[in-house]
């Protein structure tokens, strides 16, 4: 009887002492794995530091670094800094939101890992989880889970893009496609005629919802700058960062000012933007805004090029110095030789210095009606018709 309780107790005890080896071992091994995707996490940070301080592109660098965490002093390669650029690389985008999980179904669908249980546990183990950041990213095809984490820890890829001053919307997105920004243009077109989504913004408000000759609504709002974009920024995004812009740019001496003169913030972004398009020099734009100004003011015919040039643009068509015969009877309330007063809304986006012109015209030559190019980035100016076919006949030789 005793014999068989001492076998029982002895199997008990052989039991337990196995499952306390057992878990001894595995935590042992798994500790060991920690440290070592800790020590290689490091590496590769510490790695890409380095290669950062002696100039070196990570691209291309074949040297490498010794893990100081390390017991065993392993050599660790700088880590790969795969970029747009990089031949074979597969674009992976993170979403606001997506976890650990997300990103890595995504890394399956696209051949860069077989499973993605692993890629999680080991982005838990080594500080990866929960680091990756919003945007574009690119990979390669055979590279370690930590390589693949360490790039995707980078701040998105993104293209720095510039607008300069006066640039309408459908040059907007020539520009934005050039910078290899990847957007629908169809979806992009309908928020940009639907600013009831962006009435976040007090200057929404001004733009009119009574002419349904207007081509772009948001025409004249998206603000000439130099943004920052993801590769694949959203469309929503990207107007909302114009738009931002804009809201900081539209101070209450503008709009103010603007009231005093009777105009309206659209009418005055209108007048803005064919100042802008008729000349990007400062000095003729307040004389410019003159001319519009005294046009308006004696109820003639604005006759401004730009503005056919507008309706060329929105054609796909070349832009031109002066408009013929057939150019000047196309018959849209953009034509401001065929229509009267300011065109149905902004012919671009004007900058700072156009607003300003149109805020405050010249008051030392408060007669002149006309003006044309000289075709040497200067303009001349004429208070007759006389004298304005004078300047036409003297300059139209330089126009190209």
């Amino acid at each position: 009887m005793l014999s068989n309780k001492l076998k029982t107790i002895s199997g008990y005890f052989i039991a337990i002492v196995l499952v306390l080896v057992t878990l001894l071992v595995g935590f042992r091994i798994g500790y060991g794995f920690i440290l070592d995707q800790d020590a290689k996490a490091s590496a590769i940070a510490s790695a890409s530091r380095q290669a950062e301080l002696e100039g070196n592109n990570p691209e291309e660098s074949k040297s490498e670094s010794t893990d100081e965490n390390s017991k065993n002093q392993k050599k660790v390669k700088t880590p790969v800094h795969v970029t747009k650029d990089t031949p074979g690389a597969v674009e992976i985008y993170i979403n606001y939101g997506d976890g650990s999980r997300d990103v890595a179904k995504q890394l399956v669908d696209k051949g860069i890992i077989d499973d993605a249980l692993p890629f999680v546990l080991v982005g838990k183990i080594n500080g990866f989880d929960g680091k990756f950041q919003k945007g574009t990213h690119f990979v390669l095809k055979g590279m370690n889970y930590n390589e693949i984490m360490y790039n995707l820890s980078l701040p998105a890829e993104s293209s720095w893009v510039t607008f300069p001053e006066g640039t309408a919307y459908v040059d907007m997105k020539k520009i934005l496609r050039e910078n290899g920004i990847n957007f629908d243009e169809k979806k992009m077109d309908k928020l940009v005629n639907s600013p009831e989504i962006f009435t976040q913004y007090s200057f929404i408000s001004a733009i009119p919802t009574d002419r349904p000759e207007r081509v772009y609504a948001l025409e004249g709002y998206l603000f000439p700058d130099t943004y920052q974009f993801d590769l694949n920024a959203t469309e929503e995004d990207m107007i909302n960062t114009m738009l931002r812009n804009t809201e900081r740019k539209l101070s209450k001496d503008i709009t103010e000012r603007a009231s005093s003169l009777g105009f309206s913030l659209d009418k005055l972004l209108t007048l803005a933007s064919i100042i802008e398009a008729e000349s990007g020099n400062l000095y003729d734009q307040y004389k410019i805004s003159r001319v519009f100004h005294n046009r308006l003011y004696y109820d003639w015919n604005l006759e401004s090029d730009a503005t056919i040039n507008y309706l060329l643009k929105l054609e796909g068509k070349e832009t031109v110095w002066a408009a013929n015969k057939e150019q000047l009877q196309i018959d849209n309330p953009y034509n401001t030789y065929k229509h009267e007063g300011l065109p149905p809304g902004p012919i671009s986006n004007p900058g700072l210095n156009a607003i300003k012109a149109a805020l405050y015209p010249d008051t030392d030559e408060q007669s002149i009606m006309f003006f044309v190019a000289d075709g040497e980035g200067g303009t001349v100016f004429a208070s007759t018709q006389a004298e304005h076919q004078a300047n036409i006949e003297k300059y139209k030789g330089n126009w190209k």
